[in-house]
């Protein structure tokens, strides 16, 4: 009787552990609530009606990490928030421009594009754009 009783509790107790295992790796699976959502976004930048080659674009949302695109030569980008997502986060992004990897020496900004992109260098003079949908094709015209 005693045996039975202590097998019962066993087969319970391992029942109790494997359950919260259970719930624990579910827990983690899937993106989960505190992940952003985040819209496609491709496009081409210009400035001053030029396509504007070889700039970062960079999307960010306070509290989140930043989405980036790398202009090609036509000025066309895709935003890409990881390394292996594309998109950006939803809500108001700061948008901000840099020199290609950040360096002007391999990647120098032409003459025409210095002022605009000094201007949108910092996060405090970026300008704002709310993001709630996807963007194909987005035209980015700088000035």
């Amino acid at each position: 009787m005693i045996a039975n009783i202590f097998r019962s509790l066993h087969v319970l107790l391992v029942s109790c552990v494997v359950s919260s295992g259970c719930l624990v790796i579910l827990a983690g699976c899937g993106q989960g609530s505190g992940a952003p959502t985040l819209h496609q976004m491709n496009g081409t930048l210009t400035i001053n009606g030029k396509p504007a080659p070889d700039l970062n674009v960079v999307m960010h949302v306070e509290g989140n990490r930043p989405s980036s695109g790398l202009t090609d030569a036509n000025g066309k980008f895709t935003m890409h928030y990881t390394s292996t997502q594309t998109g950006v986060v939803a809500g108001e992004n700061y948008i901000t421009l840099s020199p290609a990897n950040g360096d002007t020496e391999l990647f120098p900004v032409p003459e025409e594009f210095k002022e605009v992109v000094e201007r949108y260098g910092e996060v405090t003079k970026a300008f704002k754009m709310d993001i709630d949908k996807d963007y194909d094709n987005f035209e980015l015209n700088l000035q």
